[in-house]
């Protein structure tokens, strides 16, 4: 019986996060990696989420949106009917103020069906915290690349 070294176990669960992450996009969902603690306690530090868009969001709904050129994960905390459009409102559960600016529907970029803290954690303590972000940046681009062949077929 053979065992696995500590480096090839950390190899094997980077290679089955990566597979399950390819699985998501070849869905249409979206993958994001919490960055920072504003959505504690519900989401950890390099916590992993995926994200669907849909037709239509509620209070209480976890999304994730785009503020300038970072992804944002919070909830929605409250809504308001104007004449012409639903305007979401979002906090972080960890933030003690709203963010700024109330989001419509086609600026969200997807609702969290999923995440996992667990994984989040082994990224975050084994790949980016012990070898950098470099070993992630290289996985997410094999896995990205990989999508765009796909769809080139």
């Amino acid at each position: 019986m053979t065992i696995l070294s500590m480096k090839q176990v950390q190899i094997l669960l980077l290679l089955g996060v990566s597979l399950a992450i390819y699985m998501f996009i070849a869905d249409g969902m979206h993958v994001y990696l919490i960055a920072g603690e504003s959505m504690k306690p519900t989401f950890d530090k390099y916590a992993v989420v995926v994200t669907k868009q849909l037709i239509s969001y509620y209070k209480g709904d976890i999304i994730s949106f785009k503020k300038g050129q970072q992804v944002i994960t919070h909830r929605i905390v409250d809504t308001k009917e104007t004449p012409s459009q639903l305007l979401h409102y979002t906090k972080g559960d960890n933030n003690k103020i709203s963010d700024d600016m109330p989001l419509t529907a086609n600026e969200i970029l997807g609702k969290v069906i999923w995440y996992s803290n667990i994984v989040g954690k082994i990224i975050g303590i084994v790949v980016i915290e012990r070898y950098g972000i470099l070993i992630l940046l290289l996985i997410l681009g094999y896995i990205t690349g990989m999508q765009l062949h796909r769809l080139a077929n």
